[in-house]
């Protein structure tokens, strides 16, 4: 494969539940979500249930769905939900549900209530907020939840299995008076006449710090991967084997040495020199820079370059750009960058693929255990894609072409002066929809590097120019408005309000408790997190729009969620919420660009694949998928 390629152990898969399973003495449910932190779905659920998970846990139903799809037939748990659940779909696939709210039990109830008194009930847990401030049932809605529950299983339309909570891993004391809390809730249950068989309350960390807070099973999330969840330098009582590893061809050019990874597939900024790797051979090399689209690099042994060239070689020599065995590892890569690595895996794109080592080489499409559907499966985060306005900017670039030709520009020479750059899967928003845009135009499509030309699609690979250098110029990418300050660009981004709590002056919020209230107030939970769209490193100065109005990013960047400080603003399950876009009160993408350190092409490229694209043509019909 001469392409970015990301090799997946699977053995350390089943040798990492062996080893938390041999630890904790409990049952082990394995955290599957995000692709499996970007590893592949389906590959890693089946190995985690070889090595001796028991079930699987995922954010929405859409994963869940794909699971199903592939053939697994294990006891799954979803707990994230937004306001217009399939709640049937769910009974029908037999996926379990995490329920956060009372308001969501009542929509269950609506969902569901015409199956009252049959023999199907979907099987529920309860989640409940102990502390860590983000989803979960509030200690005040406790009891009233309880009781709901009571009697939707009296009436046959749920089963409730288990009650879980999640630690915000806050320093002992705190993860301690969250297991205090949670017993309470516990006892609390019993008195409402509920009689879970499962009870679960720790994660990776959770579970060796505090053994206590084990109960009937364990969730079993960033270990399952080989990656520590301890911060750099302390100690995990549990060896590890990390289970991914990227990798990609060293290019030389008249700039010296590149590899063809960046921004745009999820790498995050570092400084120059920041990093050490090694090739295949065992060279080793420093990092230059890292952009868009590439790796900059230079050969520490300044011998590499005049006695080894890469050219020179029969194979292409690949640079180990992910390697905890001989190369940088995720760590590093989470150390050089200012966050954890568990981000620096989830976030790699799907666009690479994956080669699973122990399924007999083969690589796996980058986009394998995608959903077909998201409807009611999965909470709204939804990229929107005006073509009308792309058109727009094709045809004043195709006016552009005819001018260069009619002042006498050979043919060649003009057309690749108005080439469109549709590299990066167009830069998120679809290559095959822009790749076709730009021919009805008469123009190029641009790509950096060969491999790209698989997301083209058929009818545009023959016409499509590939030129790496030729994409360093902006204006092959004027069409999409990304460049400039509070750009019209050609997308945005929504999503919506999945819970909302008031909460009390001095709770915090999320991982490490960063944050924390100075007086009462409302939050706002938006699905969308690291592994989506909004990366860790905004904490603290990224907003979104509600309602009209800006609103903060309180707390640490989840995986899957974010936490929004909504004062005392009036807000409901379902509400829309505003990333970025164009509309006067929208926060443009160039101010989310700055805020994660990227260029805003590349900020786009990166989101990830819970994010459907759909595309709005001007007769205001929507295609489901972009891509």
């Amino acid at each position: 494969m001469t392409g970015p390629r990301i090799d997946v152990d699977l053995d350390a898969i089943r040798a990492n539940v062996r080893a938390v399973a041999e630890l904790t003495g409990t049952p082990l449910l394995a955290v599957v979500k995000a692709n499996a932190y970007g590893h592949g779905a389906s590959d890693v659920a089946r190995a985690a249930l070889e090595g001796g998970a028991e079930r699987l846990g995922v954010v929405d139903l859409a994963e869940a769905f794909a699971l199903r799809a592939a053939g697994i037939t294990a006891p799954i748990l979803a707990w994230m939900h937004g306001a217009r659940t399939d709640w049937l779909a769910a009974l029908g696939a037999e996926i379990e549900l995490g329920i956060s709210s009372l308001a969501q039990l009542e929509l269950l109830d609506i969902g569901l209530g015409r199956l009252e008194h049959s023999d199907r009930s979907v099987v529920v847990h309860l989640k409940l907020d102990t502390g860590l401030g983000r989803n979960g049932i509030s200690a005040l809605e406790w009891e009233a939840a309880f009781t709901k529950t009571a009697e939707l299983e009296r009436r046959g339309i749920v089963r409730l299995d288990g009650l879980f909570s999640h630690l915000a891993g806050a320093g002992h004391e705190a993860d301690a008076a969250q297991l205090t809390s949670f017993e309470r809730a516990l006892a609390l249950a019993g008195r409402c006449g509920l009689t879970p068989s499962v009870r679960h309350l720790a994660a990776t960390a959770g579970s060796m710090t505090l053994p206590e807070a084990r109960f009937d099973l364990v969730r079993l999330g960033v270990s399952l991967y080989g990656l520590s969840p301890f911060s750099a330098g302390a100690d995990c009582p549990v060896a590890l084997r990390p289970a991914l590893a990227l990798s990609a061809p060293i290019r030389e050019d008249q700039r010296g040495y590149r590899v063809d990874v960046g921004h745009a597939v999820g790498l995050p900024p570092v400084a120059p020199g920041s990093l050490l790797f090694t090739d295949d051979a065992g060279a080793d090399w420093r990092l230059v820079s890292v952009d868009a689209l590439e790796l900059r690099i230079e050969p520490v042994d300044a011998d590499v370059a005049a006695s080894e060239n890469p050219a020179e070689r029969d194979e292409e020599r690949r640079l180990l750009v992910i390697d905890a065995d001989r190369s940088a590892s995720a760590d590093d890569w989470a150390a050089a960058a200012g966050t954890i690595n568990y981000e620096v895996v989830t976030r790699l794109s799907a666009r690479i693929p994956r080669r699973p080592s122990s399924l007999g080489g083969a690589a796996s499409a980058g986009g394998a255990g995608i959903p077909a559907r998201t409807d009611g499966l999965a909470p709204l985060r939804e990229l929107t894609v005006d073509v009308e306005l792309l058109r727009t900017r094709m045809s004043e670039r195709a006016r552009g072409l005819a001018e260069a030709l009619a002042e006498g520009t050979g043919a060649r020479q003009a057309a690749r002066m108005f080439s469109v750059d549709v590299s990066a899967d167009a830069y998120g928003l679809g290559a095959r929809l822009v790749a076709d845009l730009t021919l009805e135009h008469g123009l190029l499509p641009l790509v950096a590097t060969t491999t790209e030309l698989a997301h083209v699609g058929e009818a545009a690979r023959s016409s499509t120019l590939v030129d790496h250098e030729r994409t360093r110029d902006a204006g092959t990418r004027a069409v999409y408005g990304f460049d400039g300050p509070g750009a019209h660009a050609a997308v945005s981004l929504a999503s919506e309000l999945v819970h909302v709590k008031r909460v009390a002056a001095g709770h915090g919020v999320s991982y490490g408790y960063d944050w924390v209230a100075e007086e009462s107030t409302i939050l706002g939970l938006v699905p969308l997190g690291y592994a989506d769209a909004i990366p860790r490193r905004v904490a603290g100065r990224a907003e979104v729009v509600v309602g009209g109005r800006r609103k903060p990013i309180v707390g640490r960047v989840a995986m899957d969620q974010v936490v929004v400080d909504l004062q005392d603003q009036e807000a409901w399950i379902g509400m829309p919420v505003s990333v970025f876009g164009s509309g006067p009160q929208d926060i443009r993408l160039d101010e989310w660009a700055a805020w994660s350190g990227v260029e805003p092409r590349a900020f786009v490229a990166a989101l990830g694949t819970r994010v459907v694209r759909r595309a709005v043509q001007g007769d205001g019909k929507v295609q489901a998928d972009a891509r």
